[in-house]
């Protein structure tokens, strides 16, 4: 009797053992951005790595980016959410500026500045815009309302004495499609485009639009590096934009990938872990993500970084 006993208290502690085991797996997802955007691409590769490593399952999912990813991690008993998101809304956030005026979010931590994602504005030659302030009495669009871009393009107009309310003919937001078709349609004069990969399908689309890339340099670019610590300054050579693009200086800011504070010191481990030990697959995906590199991977994120994150990277010195 003492024996039956015993094997069944064994068998119950195996299948407890094997409950807990189940509902021990970590599960996590990816707040990214569109289908076909950089920030998607990286978080539904990222998820498809963390979930092979076998502890953690992984998903993207598809947003509307950097601003509706903080808002999505808003929430102080988020845990389980990481996000892709502008360094500069991050720093916004954080501080309380802009679209958070209202809305602070104190609870983010940086995990890897992931790539540069440059600011650009983009003009028709007939427009003839070839400044920042050139812009003035022109119909400019801003991309998608409450948009990185569209914060980034606010505070380099005010650098720039623009005031947005009344020293512009119109105001127009929407998606790139909405910008190249507006381009295509002369109703716009200039519009404000985040990132490499962005710019060059503006360009391919509108290749007879006759347009040029608006330098942002000078006086201007070193007011709004002064004023804001996420924005650094970017230079392309001839021809790197584009067959038909000379050298473009601009600012840039940085893609990071972010957690809430909350996430275990474990979990940020793991996820770090399988995103430099992926680095050659993950630069494939696109051409910003060549620029992946963990020597960059704390510069320039615009927020504190995870206690977790910290000590990852510190571990890695004392290698």
């Amino acid at each position: 009797m003492k024996k039956k006993l015993l094997c069944m208290l064994l068998a119950f502690t195996l299948v407890a053992g094997v409950v807990s085991c189940v509902s021990a797996k970590v599960m996590l997802s990816i707040a990214t951005a569109g289908e076909n955007s950089t920030y998607h691409k990286f978080g539904k590769t990222l998820a498809g790595l963390i979930t092979k490593t076998g502890r953690i399952t992984c998903t993207a999912e598809t947003t509307g980016g950097s601003v509706e990813n903080i808002r999505i991690l808003s929430d102080p008993d988020e845990k389980n959410e990481l996000a892709v998101a502008q360094s500069d809304v991050l720093f916004m956030a954080l501080h309380s500026q802009a679209m958070f005026t209202s809305f602070p979010v104190k609870n983010l931590r940086a995990l890897a500045a992931i790539y540069d994602e440059p600011f650009f504005i983009v003009a028709t030659k007939k427009s003839g815009v070839k400044t920042v302030r050139d812009l003035k009495g022109r119909r400019v669009s801003l991309g998608r309302a409450g948009s990185g871009g569209a914060a980034d393009a606010e505070l380099l107009f005010k650098a720039a004495d623009l005031d947005l309310s009344k020293d512009f003919q119109s105001i127009l937001y929407g998606k790139y499609e909405v910008l190249i078709n507006s381009f295509l349609n002369d109703q716009v004069d200039a519009g404000v485009i985040m990132g490499i990969g962005n710019l060059q399908q503006v360009l391919t689309s509108c290749k007879n639009c006759n347009l040029r890339v608006v330098p942002i340099s000078g006086d201007l670019a070193s007011k709004m590096t002064a004023k804001y610590p996420f924005f650094f300054t970017r230079k392309f050579a001839k021809g790197a934009l584009g067959a038909n693009v000379g050298e473009v200086s601009t600012l840039s800011v940085k893609a990071v990938l972010v957690a809430p504070s909350k996430l275990s010191n474990a979990d940020v481990s793991d996820v770090l872990s399988t995103l430099w030990g992926n680095v050659d697959k993950l630069r494939k995906l696109s051409p910003e993500l060549k620029s992946l590199n963990i020597a960059q991977a704390t510069k320039g994120v615009g927020i504190p970084l995870h206690p977790g994150a910290a000590k990852f990277y510190q571990n890695r010195k004392g290698k």
